[in-house]
């Protein structure tokens, strides 16, 4: 499972002072800033099954064009303050923890990240609507990238839909964005461990009907 995944437009932002702006608690007029967003997706990608035993790529894009890469298998710290702290020392100084072995570090390396992948899907409300299931046990052998809107409202930047390739819907309502990265991850999930024990339902459903016709009335 080849998969690498991309927060678009992550709403990342400095004050004048150097504190990380956070208008879901303090409106700026000068930027909307929403990390909380950040920390919900980034929360919801580290607590799949996908990630846990199998860590791929993960890399925040912010609204003003800065990339950032989070290294295998690192996870965010659930305290909100604590990362808030972590974003704001790695919009100052470009990567958090030690120098010659950091856990997120800025890179300028996407666009060659994007072209070299097979295939680039974007979720999107305005996607087709198309059984997940079934494309990811088509896509499964495949390097491919997911890029997800990291911000409350708003399209994603021209610039960036040129490299996709497929708009993909998961539902008839809008999502947040931990939402559906939550859906798509666990859709990958079951198509990765049922496929692997593909055959074992039917031996397990054998095995009910027999316990069921066996059992004595009380």
């Amino acid at each position: 499972m080849p998969l690498s995944i991309v927060l678009i437009n992550s709403l990342l932002f400095l004050d004048p002072k150097g504190k990380l702006i956070d208008s879901s608690i303090r409106k700026d007029w000068r930027k909307e800033g929403r990390p909380d967003i950040v920390h919900r997706v980034l929360l919801a990608i580290t607590d799949s099954p996908v990630y846990r035993t199998k860590p791929f790529d993960v890399y925040i894009h912010t609204a003003e064009g800065r990339i950032f890469k989070v290294e295998r298998g690192i996870r965010p710290p659930r305290n909100y303050i604590r990362f808030c702290g972590l974003m704001e020392q790695l919009l100052k100084e470009g990567r958090v923890g030690p120098k010659n072995s950091p856990l997120i570090y800025e890179t300028s390396n996407l666009d060659k990240h994007l072209s070299s992948a097979d295939l680039v899907i974007t979720l999107s409300e305005r996607g087709r609507a198309v059984d997940p299931l079934y494309m990811i046990k088509c896509i499964r052998d495949l390097d491919y990238v997911l890029l997800v809107g990291c911000f409350h409202r708003g399209d994603l930047p021209p610039n960036i839909m040129k490299k996709s390739d497929i708009e993909l819907s998961l539902a008839d309502l809008s999502l947040s964005a931990s939402a559906a990265i939550a859906i798509f991850l666990s859709l990958i999930y079951y198509a990765e461990r049922w496929s692997a024990e593909e055959g074992k339902g039917e031996t397990e459903e054998d095995s009910w009907r027999e316990n069921k016709n066996s059992a004595k009335p009380c």
